[in-house]
């Protein structure tokens, strides 16, 4: 009887050690992969940076580096200089560009007169608006290499300056182009060209 209740009491004690290492480490766990610095999948790249991060350590493969686009690693970057709106520095194509190495620093612009000079000599235009508009940002690329900015909200701008100043612009937005004086107190924008007609 003796030894029966000894091997119940050995039992019961192994129970309640097993019981509480589940605890503690269950509890840990939550501690570990709930802390508040914690990413979240809205976290994007740095999240998935974390999960593969934590695949690797239990499968042992090696994660391979995520690729940050180029534009992206100039977000903050006090050498873009913005123009009056001010918007993110990673929309200054250009000047990344330049700073990349990717086009000479002395890139040229290009001026009204030009932009009116190759839209004008452009023919056979595609229906699809965005094919249209590519078509004539590459015509432009010709001569500046690259387009000074190019983003929005919304609706995609792609926008080359005219000089050095950032004070005048070529705009191209849905197959239409237009020149815009920021000097101006309406910053008023005048069509120069539009492959159909349209305003």
């Amino acid at each position: 009887m003796k030894k029966k209740n000894t091997r119940i009491w050995i039992g019961l004690f192994c129970f309640l050690l097993v019981m509480t290492g589940g605890v503690v480490y269950a509890s840990s766990g939550r501690w570990f992969f709930n802390r508040e610095d914690e990413p979240n999948p809205e976290d994007g790249e740095e999240y998935c940076r974390v999960m593969e991060s934590r695949k690797a350590a239990i499968t042992g493969v090696t994660v391979p580096e995520i690729e940050i686009s180029p534009y992206e690693r100039y977000i903050g970057d006090s050498r873009i200089v913005k123009d009056r709106q001010g918007l993110s520095e990673n929309h200054y194509i250009k000047q990344i560009l330049i700073l990349e190495n990717k086009i000479p620093a002395d890139a040229p612009y290009l001026t009204k007169e030009k932009a009116i000079e190759i839209c004008n000599g452009l023919t056979d235009f595609p229906e699809n608006t965005d094919a249209c508009e590519q078509m004539i940002i590459n015509a432009f690329n010709e001569v500046a290499f690259a387009p000074d900015f190019q983003g929005g909200s919304g609706i995609t701008r792609t926008v080359y300056y005219t000089d050095e100043t950032h004070s005048k612009a070529i705009i191209v937005t849905c197959c239409r182009v237009l020149y815009r004086d920021y000097d101006m107190s309406d910053n008023a924008s005048e069509f120069i060209f539009s492959p159909f007609g349209e305003e």
